[in-house]
């Protein structure tokens, strides 16, 4: 399918160069040669979502920009953006990012894994051969854990973070797997709250400057992100902008968390692999 690469990208440039302007998809199709429902589907199977999807997406992820970034009016952004009215856009974007857009402009930060980012050819092969596009379901228990919490979110200040906490492990007691490392992630008022840490049988006996938390019983859909962890946020994307809208769930808690074993190396080379595990619940 990577054959068709070079085809779906010169559509991308096009829909990117369209995200203020009226174009039509059939337009679209006209110019890459081919046909609207042959192009559906090729750019469907080769993107994982169908054309449509992706222009609605990327034109509420570059709103988003504008309203996190700017003043500019909720209606001058619906318009510009090609939504037809406020009503529209706001319904779109609620679905997409689970607030309205005043709200979302209110707190001020991105989502984790709501925002579309611009196809490019290693998205493309990511969703190919990157990650478990299908997940499979685990049913757990309630799971004690124990670590330190950075609210401050971002990369480096997580990778610091687990600096500080890697060398304590061996000192927290209590542990059940320990060759295995969690990294959980709450959605909170100020924004992603990040927890390195290890699972423990109970919290009795929690380091000082150390944290213990329990998640609840739950099910969950377990995802296999493969590659270097800097392609994460492709994984998140597809996770939460495309598998978890299409499939029949729902979140059923505010985190998500990854977790490390042996499969994982350093998380730099194409052989690391380590999986996300979103509890979810059927939604009606």
């Amino acid at each position: 399918m990577l054959t068709y690469t070079g085809d779906i990208l010169r559509a991308v440039e096009l829909m990117e160069q369209g995200l203020k302007a009226p174009i039509t998809l059939d337009g679209i199709a006209a110019h890459t040669g081919y046909s609207p429902w042959h192009f559906h589907r090729l750019f469907s199977a080769v993107s994982g979502e169908t054309p449509a999807d992706y222009l609605r997406k990327r034109r509420l992820t570059e709103a988003a920009r504008e309203l996190r970034g700017t003043r500019r009016r909720v209606t001058d952004l619906a318009l510009e953006y090609q939504f037809g009215s406020p009503e529209a856009f706001t319904r779109a974007f609620a679905r997409v990012f689970g607030v309205t857009p005043s709200e979302y402009r209110r707190r001020g930060t991105f989502v984790r894994g709501s925002q579309k980012a611009k196809t490019t050819e290693a998205t493309i092969r990511h969703i190919k051969e990157g990650l478990s596009v299908q997940p499979r379901f685990e049913e757990l228990g309630a799971m004690a854990l124990v670590g330190m919490i950075c609210y401050q979110g971002g990369v480096d200040g997580v990778g610091r973070l687990w600096q500080g906490f890697g060398p304590r492990i061996p000192a927290v007691p209590n542990q059940t797997e320990p060759d295995a490392g969690y990294e959980i992630h709450f959605r909170t008022e100020p924004g992603t709250c990040f927890m390195p840490a290890v699972r423990v049988s109970d919290l009795s006996n929690v380091p000082m400057d150390m944290v213990g938390k329990t998640l609840p019983a739950a099910r969950y859909a377990v995802f296999t992100h493969r590659g270097p962890v800097g392609r994460l946020g492709m994984t998140y994307e597809y996770i939460y902008g495309k598998w978890l809208p299409e499939s029949p769930y729902v979140l059923a808690g505010d985190y998500d968390f990854e977790r490390y074993d042996s499969r994982f190396g350093d998380g730099r080379s194409e052989d690391s692999q380590h999986d996300i595990y979103v509890p979810v619940r059927p939604s009606s």
